[in-house]
């Protein structure tokens, strides 16, 4: 649940500049980071594999929600409703430019953290999700804001000396969220790890991104 709120406010929230001091952000920046702790999360306590599963899900949502939208906002509207430019601004043209290329660019970026969060996993022998957790975030958490704000300014929504500036300012928002999130997401993984008696570790063979199917796993570790 925590994802899918996550993923709805991120997506209808980059429409929305907010200004503070010398910063500046899109509104979805706000909520996209609680995405990627509920990735890590899942990939640290049952897999990268049944990550994998989740944002393959979460494409074909995106694929569907994209025309949904088309369709609500050019649907035909009475003549007494008078907030169709209204409408249109906000959710018509340049959401779909800004909503594929949020969509296209979290999925990549995900798939990015959560591999980062189980190859380190086996490297470390299950310690330091902490810091796994924030490293692998910051990263995929560039890469998505470098893809959304190129095709914003590609598509004339923002010129590039803000975009330049909102680039710098989201990542420093979103690594703030990933140190804020760190040690309490320790403390969950550590819980559901206890509480459902699994803690999946995974070699190279599993690491593909278009392998549905969920292979066997060696046995479990020490848990971080």
């Amino acid at each position: 649940m925590l994802y899918v709120c996550s993923i709805l406010l991120g997506a209808n929230g980059v429409r929305k500049p907010v200004e503070i001091g010398v910063f500046y952000f899109d509104a979805g920046s706000f909520f996209f980071p609680f995405a990627y702790v509920a990735i890590d999360l899942i990939t640290e306590v049952y897999g990268y594999q049944v990550a994998r599963q989740l944002l393959w899900t979460n494409l074909v949502a995106i694929l569907f929600f994209l025309p949904a939208m088309y369709f609500i906002v050019h649907v035909h509207a009475p003549a007494t409703w008078h907030h169709q430019a209204a409408f249109y601004w906000v959710f018509g043209k340049h959401f779909n430019y800004l909503g594929i290329a949020s969509g296209v660019g979290m999925i990549f970026a995900q798939f990015i953290n959560a591999r980062l969060v189980a190859q380190w996993k086996v490297l470390v022998q299950g310690r330091y999700f902490w810091l796994r957790s924030m490293g692998s975030s910051v990263i995929g958490d560039a890469i998505q804001i470098a893809i959304g704000l190129s095709v914003g300014w590609l598509a004339g929504i923002w010129p590039w000396h803000i975009a330049l500036t909102m680039f710098f300012s989201v990542l420093l928002l979103r690594a703030i969220y990933a140190a804020v999130f760190a040690f309490p997401g320790q403390l969950v993984a550590i819980f559901l790890k206890q509480a459902e008696g699994v803690d999946i570790y995974e070699n190279k063979a599993h690491f593909s991104w278009f392998q549905l199917k969920i292979a066997g796993t060696p046995p479990a570790s020490s848990a971080s």
